[in-house]
Parts: C-alpha cells; sequence; structure tokens
C-alpha cells in the first residue's frame, strides 16, 4: 500500500472513530455529514507537508483545493467555517464560545489534519491546544497564503509580467492562469484587479495573429469578458480535426495505406505473353 492510500486510510479510520464517539454522546454530526459517500464521488486529499518550505509551498494550492472539493461535499457547513478561518485577522481562534455543532466540527477537521499533514506542518499541528482545527488553519494559511502587502504586490507583479501564451497549451487554460492569478490578488489584498488592466495583459499575453485579430474586433466598449468569449471562442472555430487527430483521440489506428491490389491479368511475368517461337508481343500461342 502506497503512503498516500495509508494516509487517506488514517483519515478515514480517524473520522469513523470520530463519528463513532459522537453518535453515541447526546449531541451527533448533521445527517449531511457524509464523507464516505463523498469519497466515491471526489478523490480524498494526498498528504501535504515535508521539510521543504518551497516545495510545500508550491503544492499548497493544490492540496486547498483537493481538500475543499472533498470536505466541503461530505459537510457544506465547512465551507463557512473555513472562510471564517482564512478571514480572522487578529490573534488566535477560540471556538469555545461557538455554538456545539461548530465546536465539534473544529475537534473534527484538527483529526483529518492530523493524517493529512507531514513534516513542519504536522509539528505546526501539534503545538495547537485543545485540538482546535480551525486555528491550525489559520496558521496554515498565515505561513502559506499570507494576507500581506508584500505578497499581494508580488501576485500584483507576476500578473503584470505573464509572458507571451505559449503553443503548447490551449488559450483556455492560460487564461484561466490570469484568473487564477487575480483570484490570487483579490485574496491577498482585499481589492480587485481592475477590468481594463485585465483586459491590457490578456491581449498583451496573446499570441501576435491572434492579436491581431482581436485589436480589429475591439472598440470603445469591450470589457474583459467580451475579449475572453472572443479569444476563447476563435480557439474553437480555429481547431483543426483531421482524421489523425480524431483517430488518435478515439484510440483508431489507421490502416497502412498499402495501395490498390493488382489485377488478376496483370500477375506473373511480364514476358508471359510472348510465345515460345519468338513471335512479336501481344500474339497468342495455341497448342
Amino acid at each position: 500500500m502506497t503512503q498516500a492510500a495509508q494516509s487517506a486510510a488514517s483519515a478515514a479510520q480517524t473520522l469513523q472513530a470520530l463519528q463513532a464517539q459522537q453518535s453515541s454522546s447526546s449531541t451527533s454530526l448533521p445527517v449531511s455529514d457524509n464523507f464516505k459517500e463523498a469519497s466515491r464521488m471526489v478523490r480524498q486529499p494526498d498528504p501535504f507537508g515535508s521539510e521543504d518550505h518551497d516545495s510545500d509551498l508550491s503544492k499548497w494550492q493544490d492540496f486547498c483545493v483537493n481538500l475543499k472539493a472533498w470536505l466541503f461535499l461530505g459537510n457544506p457547513k465547512f465551507e463557512v467555517d473555513l472562510h471564517r478561518a482564512e478571514s480572522h485577522k487578529t490573534g488566535a481562534i477560540d471556538v469555545s464560545a461557538e455554538p456545539e455543532d461548530v465546536q465539534l466540527r473544529c475537534k473534527q477537521f484538527y483529526n483529518i489534519m492530523t493524517g493529512l499533514l507531514r513534516g513542519k506542518p504536522l509539528r505546526m499541528l501539534r503545538q495547537i491546544e485543545n485540538r482546535n482545527g480551525y486555528e491550525l488553519w489559520r496558521q496554515l494559511c498565515q505561513l502559506f497564503a499570507p494576507k500581506t502587502k508584500a505578497r499581494s504586490i508580488s501576485v500584483l507583479s507576476a500578473l503584470l509580467h505573464v509572458p507571451q501564451f505559449s503553443k503548447d497549451r490551449t488559450l483556455l487554460d492560460q487564461v484561466l492562469g490570469l484568473e487564477r492569478l487575480r483570484a490570487e490578488y483579490a485574496k491577498s489584498s482585499g481589492a480587485d484587479v481592475p477590468d481594463d488592466l485585465m483586459l491590457s495583459v490578456l491581449v498583451r499575453s496573446l499570441p501576435r495573429h491572434i492579436q491581431q485579430h482581436v485589436q480589429l474586433q475591439m472598440d470603445e466598449t469591450s470589457s474583459y469578458e467580451d475579449i475572453r468569449s472572443l479569444v476563447i471562442g476563435y480557439e474553437k472555430i480555429t481547431t483543426s480535426w483531421s482524421p489523425g487527430k480524431i483517430h488518435s483521440e478515439l484510440g483508431i489506428v489507421s490502416p497502412p495505406n498499402s495501395g490498390p491490389a493488382p489485377m488478376e491479368g496483370q500477375k506473373g511475368n511480364k514476358g508471359s505473353s510472348a510465345g515460345k517461337d519468338g513471335k512479336g508481343k501481344g500474339e497468342l500461342c495455341f497448342s
């Protein structure tokens, strides 16, 4: 069994133990708390954390997306709780005054993270008092996605210096990359990137021939969404669907081009039409 599978199994076992403990007590988790069903629809997140901070930093966004997709499907109330934890600005989070169901989810989240974290993040977890999972999440977000002026400036700089789109990836994929930077800037600074600035970055990043096509279509009322739709539509229209590409996509192997089969009369030795007595070509010899 791989390390990821062992970690997922450990998290599931911890979760089942917590649910069993709660079901035997006077207070239980909501009926919507169905992680077993969620695991059938969404793959459980892989373990996160190591001794290399830079490596963890590069993997944080993917971990967040996978964790939240699985967690929110299991219990949608976690979405509100984690958003509150991420928005908490001063001091540690204290859930002692919160309703009992919030406190239960807080401890449940702590147990889930116990099975998922590794390395330095796991040591952070061990320093959290009273199994306060939401305080753990606040500290992790501050470490890997801090809402500081320096970070917001760096994210904005990265957006403004996006290189020209390459041919190796689809336009849609690269446009979504721009929008992820925009969303990250909004999270770290609390302000959105103006549409005109996004429009300028998008047009500048396009390949030259598409850039010229877009500029011919633009007018004073064109918005970022208008040009975005134009770019994606252009890609859909100009995508070539050759027979070879269709065969490759569907897993069909084209038969080799062997050419037309020779006619029956063309088989055999070319000189067989001449008689044994040396008569001219085309003369038939009767016995």
